[in-house]
């Protein structure tokens, strides 16, 4: 593992784009708290599982690169990237005026019998055949467009323990499974609101 901090690796992106094409795992900062991350492969899955200590099965979210990205691959409205914000100011904005982040769970989009093909062989999908797609407040997202890859993140947590807001916090076994750790400080934000995007139900508030 290599603990770098996040302002040397904005000025060094293009080592770490080979890295993640290599398939590196990443513990990286988002707009709410630290999570951990891979380009989509089955082979790393395990891995993701190992370090959360999670059960085989369970979905993941992705990062994805833009909002074009999106409607290439899913079943969503040409306005996308207009709805993405009234979702947002519907369900994210408190009472107060503070914000918080948002998740959407939106169709994968189906040629026939057959899946879209950057789904891989193992299961991203509901059983209702959706994803959970993210895009994040954070200078971490340019990264992602320019890698023009999504990927597969997941909270860097223990299933069932505290969020990580801290890179201290991470277990020595986890830092032993993991290629990066991409240090931001201290992140006080809660977790994302997951939002259907067809029913526009709260799935997770």
């Amino acid at each position: 593992m290599k603990n770098i901090l996040f302002s040397e690796f904005l000025t060094n992106q293009s080592t770490y784009i080979q890295l993640a094409r290599e398939g590196g795992v990443f513990v990286y900062p988002t707009d709410t708290i630290y999570g951990v991350w891979w380009i989509i492969t089955a082979e790393v899955v395990e891995t993701i599982n190992a370090i959360k200590k999670r059960q085989p099965g369970k979905h993941y979210s992705i990062i994805v690169p833009s909002f074009a990205w999106v409607q290439k691959r899913c079943d969503v409205w040409d306005d996308f990237s207009d709805t993405w914000s009234r979702l947002k100011e519907s369900h994210c904005i408190t009472e107060n005026w503070s914000e918080r982040w948002l998740t959407v769970l939106v169709p994968v989009k189906t040629f026939g019998e057959k899946k879209s093909s950057w789904i891989p062989n193992f299961s991203l999908l509901s059983p209702t055949q959706k994803i959970w797609i993210r895009f994040i407040d954070h200078p971490f997202q340019q990264f992602v467009t320019n890698l023009w890859e999504p990927f597969i993140t997941t909270s860097i947590n223990i299933s069932g323990q505290e969020n990580i807001t801290s890179v201290e916090l991470l277990h020595p076994f986890q830092q032993d499974l993991v290629d990066i750790v991409l240090d931001d400080g201290i992140l006080w934000w809660e977790a994302s609101v997951v939002v259907d995007l067809k029913s526009g139900v709260v799935v997770r508030g």
